[in-house]
């Protein structure tokens, strides 16, 4: 996964593919063609040579999905602008997805229906909260990279950081308050439960991995909303678009991974071999239809997968367009044991043992302190 490979890069983990390449020019395939990779595959590269470490297997945004068939019900539309005074339509700020949220949360209490406004990842026992928010919660209001400064690693205000700060505190509160239009088992749902909430047709709108579009919106034996799942850019706050536009900040989560060899491997030929079956455009379109995927530039433009955006309502298109509004994890080697850190005072909020203020505060002295311990600050 992306997110590690600045750890794995850290302690010499991987081998070095560029080079593995020039060492044995007979093994490389006349099939593989490096520029044809999107350019997450620069994620896996070394800074400072460039040299890869990884060939992506899988790339996908995290979408802000809506329900085709509710928002487009005429009788909806009206009730809406009746309580709300402008059109239901995919939300483009926070306020509307709070709104959104309401609205249907209500209209399902009033109905007996089994129906809520907003899906959150929101697991109070594992790391999912931990990412929801930081990958797309967190930029949504202009706090990037968790809060943690890319120069001096500090997470806390005083010291230049911004994870306790004003902007973090509103976007945790924000995502605790929206819970109250979630569905019960929200507090307790990874990403692979969102999407099957979504797919149940129990939530009007939610963030939900691409990797799970393409199932939902056509596979009838999985989903109930198979043909009603629209796809739209996440809501946020003024100014959260142009940071992202001009490469100052971004709007979610774009996910990545690749295939490595490990340093130690005793079979490095063999798997520079399979890596480049892996890489070979010819497989691509078909992954890409069934998983949500894309790592090469023309898998965009082959038939089946145009066919699939039409039934998936754009997703493709939209990470084709506006993918590079997205960003993948912050290149930092501690991810991993940072994250462990501050993942449970997120937890805590949410639980409600603690108020996104008290629990900000303490992950930001706790991320500190353990960057301090690690070596990355010195006092």
């Amino acid at each position: 996964e992306q997110d590690v490979v600045y750890g794995y890069l850290a302690h010499s983990y991987l081998t070095n593919v560029s080079q593995l390449l020039s060492a044995h020019p007979a093994l490389a395939s006349h099939v593989f063609v490096l520029d044809d990779f999107t350019e997450f595959i620069h994620a896996f590269a070394d800074p400072q040579s460039g040299d890869l470490y990884g060939l992506p297997i899988e790339a996908f945004i995290k979408a802000y999905l809506y329900r085709t068939d509710l928002f487009g019900d005429p009788a909806l539309q009206k009730q809406f602008v009746d309580q709300y005074h402008y059109p239901l339509a995919p939300a483009v700020t926070l306020d509307q997805y709070r709104d959104i949220a309401e609205f249907f949360t209500r209209y399902g209490e009033q109905n007996g229906l089994a129906l809520w406004g907003t899906s959150v990842q929101g697991t109070t026992s594992g790391v999912a909260s931990f990412y929801e928010f930081f990958e797309t919660i967190a930029p949504a209001f202009g706090l990037y990279h968790w809060g943690i400064d890319l120069n001096s690693y500090y997470a806390t205000e005083q010291n230049g950081g911004s994870l306790d700060s004003q902007r973090a505190v509103d976007a945790l509160t924000y995502w605790v308050n929206l819970l109250a239009y979630a569905p019960p088992e929200s507090r307790e749902s990874d990403w692979n439960d969102v999407a099957a909430t979504f797919a149940a047709g129990r939530v009007a709108q939610g963030w939900v991995y691409g990797e799970h579009v393409a199932w939902m919106a056509t596979d009838a034996t999985r989903s109930h909303v198979v043909g009603k799942v629209g796809v739209a850019l996440p809501p946020t706050a003024p100014g959260v678009m142009e940071d992202a536009t001009i490469g100052a900040g971004y709007l979610g989560y774009y996910d990545s991974a690749a295939f490595g060899i490990p340093v130690d491997s005793q079979n490095k030929e063999a798997a520079l071999l399979w890596l480049q079956y892996l890489a070979q455009p010819s497989i691509q379109a078909d992954w890409a239809i069934k998983s949500g995927r894309v790592v090469h530039l023309s898998t965009f433009d082959d038939p089946l997968v145009r066919a699939q955006d039409r039934r998936l309502h754009g997703y493709y298109s939209v990470m084709k367009k506006q993918g590079s509004l997205f960003s993948v994890a912050p290149p930092f080697p501690f991810h991993t044991q940072v994250r462990d850190v501050i993942a449970p005072y997120i937890q805590a909020a949410i639980a409600g043992q603690l108020t996104p203020e008290a629990a900000l505060k303490a992950a930001a002295q706790a991320a500190d302190a353990e960057l301090t311990r690690l070596g990355y600050i010195n006092n």
